[in-house]
């Protein structure tokens, strides 16, 4: 079961630049009658989003610098993570080949308690488990069992281990003040606006003052919090951003270089080179021919965006028995 995204549509001018790359902020994800979202997935880095559905990740191999709101946070083999709903997060990988699982809970599923679960949750790795540490792997290693056995209906069983997943969560996290919520929305609202203009307008003249000054708030105050709450600074994303763009296109079409770097935003062609090697080791030349050449498949394997991988009794090897 993989996830279903959809963001804003872009502008009619944004079509031209990049058709069918949906770049807002935050992700309306659906479910089936199963009410959860399930996935294994394999890629380098994720831009800050978030979406109306809580999640719980534990990584298979490798390791990941996921940031939730002000935290980073490093997993390793065997850790573990939940995201509640509407919390901006970004993942990077930190190794090659680093590998994680996702369960997505829809926010259906709590609608019985009239609140869902909001907690900080966080284990590093393996190494680090206490017993209701334990006791939360088990419930998804029950769960992930459960969910190989594909059918037509949702059983009583599936829910009852579903809730039984969310309950060791909520015996193992901290619980958060509703309080310390509210005090930080207006802060975490304003950032994700700002975020969701940068995605929609990277490929204009863009500045931190401009986006200070649409804030109505002062330079400095504006630097930090962006910094504080996406967890990157403002030059940082812009020209992630960008990079994303740019790649989508080198991917996807064959419009000039010098033609992708005006259309997503940089200034001349050099200096998409150069933001270029500093990402991905490489020109924007090599990595389209990566694409098209089978000389460069490992190549082409490293900078991949995201590779989905079908739940199997090897995933499930993998939680029972971390490396």
């Amino acid at each position: 079961m993989f996830p279903f995204s959809v963001t804003r549509k872009l502008s009619p001018q944004q079509e031209i630049v990049a058709p069918g790359n949906e770049v807002s902020g935050y992700e309306l994800v659906t479910f089936d009658k199963e009410k959860i979202n399930i996935f294994a997935a394999q890629f380098r880095n994720c831009e800050p989003h978030w979406h109306n559905a809580s999640e719980f990740i534990y990584v298979l191999q490798g390791g990941f610098a996921i940031t939730v709101n002000r935290n980073v946070m490093k997993l390793t083999t065997g850790g573990m993570l939940y995201i509640n709903h509407d919390e901006i997060h970004s993942l990077e990988a930190t190794e090659k080949g680093s590998l994680l699982l996702t369960i997505q809970f829809s926010p259906t599923l709590f609608d019985d308690l009239s609140h869902g679960l909001l907690i900080n949750y966080y284990v590093n790795g393996t190494a680090d488990y206490s017993a209701k540490d334990n006791q939360v792997r088990e419930a998804f290693i029950a769960l992930v069992q459960d969910c190989l056995h594909v059918s037509d209906s949702v059983s009583f069983h599936k829910m009852s281990l579903i809730y039984m997943l969310l309950a060791n969560l909520e015996q193992a996290g901290e619980h958060i003040d509703d309080l310390q919520v509210s005090t930080s929305k207006k802060d975490e609202q304003l950032i994700k606006t700002c975020i969701e203009y940068i995605n929609n307008n990277y490929s204009r003249e863009l500045n931190l003052t401009q986006l200070a000054d649409r804030a109505g708030i002062s330079y400095h105050y504006f630097s930090r919090l962006f910094k504080k709450i996406s967890g990157y600074n403002f030059k940082e994303y812009l020209s992630f951003v960008r990079i994303n763009r740019a790649k989508f296109l080198l991917k996807n079409t064959q419009v000039p270089i010098t033609d992708i770097s005006h259309s997503c935003g940089f200034s001349e062609h050099k200096h998409l080179i150069s933001v270029f090697k500093k990402y991905y080791l490489m020109t924007p030349t090599e990595f389209r021919k990566s694409y098209v050449s089978e000389t460069h498949e490992e190549l082409s394997e490293m900078v991949t965006d995201v590779r989905y991988i079908e739940l199997s009794p090897e995933i499930l090897n993998k939680i029972i028995h971390p490396c």
